[in-house]
């Protein structure tokens, strides 16, 4: 079983933003993966790379659909967006310093943060970018 399973409910309605969301997904159970056959600390270089990489790739794509809708949440959602990052870099030092808590510490982070952000803030805009055509 995969530590994060993707809901329908995690839906946004959107099938791109879907596709992104479950791309960061399947980093995260990556890294879970890699937990369970204790390599946790080998990969989790890599995993925060790539979510890293992808989640700043993600949030400007997100931003740029709500600016084209013009959606009155981007700025709220950009602080939420900014924050998250900061929060990243601050478990990237985490990371550095490594030992057995970094990993989980930061697929635990990154799970909670998913689940409360896609069910809560992208839900938000959900409805105005499907009324508009958004793909």
């Amino acid at each position: 079983m995969a530590y994060f399973e993707w809901k329908k409910d995690y839906s946004v309605g959107v099938e791109s933003i879907d596709e992104q969301h479950k791309a960061i997904v399947k980093e995260l159970n990556r890294l879970y993966e890699a937990m369970q056959a204790g390599r946790g600390q080998d990969v989790l270089n890599d995993v925060m790379s790539e979510l890293g990489r992808y989640t700043s790739y993600h949030f400007t794509l997100e931003e740029k659909m709500m600016a084209d809708y013009g959606d009155p949440g981007l700025v709220k959602h950009k602080l939420e967006h900014k924050a998250l990052l900061d929060e990243v870099a601050q478990k990237a030092e985490l990371v550095k310093k490594g030992g057995a808590t970094a990993v989980f510490e930061v697929s635990e982070f990154v799970r909670k943060w998913l689940v409360n952000h896609i069910a809560g803030s992208d839900m938000l805009y959900s409805e105005l970018m499907i009324s508009k055509g958004a793909k």
